[in-house]
């Protein structure tokens, strides 16, 4: 989603295993910041899991 000309932000979903029987989701943000002509992170969150 773009924030403005200079910032973008991204819900990620990642899986992760635990142990090896179990697993979780995680839902990540990820906000981009545009920087010398290119995008670099800016920042990241975990907003929750399933």
């Amino acid at each position: 989603m773009k924030v403005d000309d200079n910032h973008e932000l991204y819900l990620n979903e990642a899986k992760i295993a635990l142990t090896v029987t179990t697993e979780q989701e995680l839902i990540i943000q990820t906000e981009l910041k545009k920087e010398k002509g290119g995008w670099i992170v800016d920042n990241v969150q975990v907003k929750g899991s399933n």
